[in-house]
């Protein structure tokens, strides 16, 4: 049986592969935004105010600009793991774990901001296409769907090879009678890694099958604070909201540390679904309820205000949803 570092990672060909994918992503994309635009002028109209055409451009880019990050951290990996298999001294070993832990460090925050651009991307279209430009004949959502599905077919591979790496990197200096800060620093930066590299397979999941579909409204309320905002504010906001109301389709946890919560002292049996978000000066209440029915993830906006103007405003929220189920009431 091979050792965990004796089959080279197969990235020649996980490149030519996510090139393809990528290719296909983006025709099927544009195919479907020139298709069902014509729906209507209703669904140009939302296209146009979504600016899809040029969001799609981004995808492509950033999904470009994804690869080559991607395969400089597998390649400086696979450099790592050939000097440890190799038995090189303790001083070439070192310098190849700075050289990895640096090229990860340096390129990982660019991967994540490629998959939140693409997410936003992709998400948005798929939700366009159901909402404002829907048309039941048409397979190209679908098409789109699995095409993202790609881009996560090497995961089977890669993922246990590189967890193999790890345990074989704490074992070497476990064995030597302690874990060396060179040693310490790349495992932590593999680690880091291995759960950006898990959010995005867990991304890729929910566009390939969305467990929900995700539904805002938004009420008179909202609509009257919304106004009062200046338009760069409304832009920078409502990015920021729907990343964070996105992560309920795919990673629970992640929206949880986004959000706060400060459920209302209700009466025994009844449940608030009611939560906070923080964005900068801002905070933005909102409502979040499954409907099994219509199979929807339905996200009710309250308000967005100052923070200033958030303890006020929570308790009208409050008062108003839940008057007959306050304890005490």
């Amino acid at each position: 049986m091979d050792t965990p570092l004796e089959t080279p990672l197969p990235i020649q060909e996980w490149v030519l592969e996510m090139d393809a994918a990528m290719d296909r992503i983006g025709r099927l994309g544009e195919s479907m935004l020139a298709a069902h635009m014509k729906i209507s002028e209703e669904a140009a109209k939302a296209a146009e105010k979504w600016k899809l055409k040029d969001r799609l451009a981004e995808e492509e880019r950033m999904l470009s600009r994804f690869l080559n990050d991607a395969r400089l951290i597998l390649e400086s990996i696979e450099s790592c793991r050939q000097v440890l298999a190799d038995e090189a001294t303790d001083g070439m070993l070192r310098r190849a774990y700075r050289q990895c832990a640096e090229t990860i460090e340096q390129r990982l925050p660019k991967i994540e901001e490629s998959f939140v651009i693409c997410r936003h991307c992709a998400l948005d279209l798929l939700r366009w296409a159901r909402q404002d430009a829907y048309d039941p004949e048409s397979t190209l959502p679908d098409d789109y769907r699995d095409s993202y599905a790609a881009l996560v077919a090497y995961a089977p591979v890669f993922k246990p090879r590189l967890e193999g790496f790890h345990q074989t990197l704490l074992a070497r200096d476990t064995d030597a009678g302690g874990v060396h800060e060179d040693t310490q620093r790349l495992l932590s930066v593999l680690t880091r890694y291995n759960a950006v590299t898990e959010s995005a397979r867990a991304f890729v999941r929910s566009v390939v099958e969305p467990p929900l579909d995700l539904v805002f409204h938004v009420t008179n309320t909202f609509h009257h604070d919304w106004d009062t905002i200046l338009s760069d504010d409304q832009s920078f906001l409502a990015t920021e909201f729907n990343d964070c109301c996105q992560l309920l389709l795919y990673d629970r946890s992640e929206f949880g540390r986004r959000v706060q919560t400060a459920p209302p002292k209700l009466v025994e049996g009844i449940d608030a679904s009611l939560y906070v978000m923080p964005i900068d000066a801002w905070r933005v209440i909102f409502l979040v309820d499954e409907d099994p029915v219509f199979h929807e993830l339905r996200v009710t906006v309250m308000r967005v205000i100052q923070q200033d103007q958030y303890d006020s405003a929570w308790q009208s929220v409050v008062s108003d949803l839940y008057r007959d189920f306050l304890e005490g009431e």
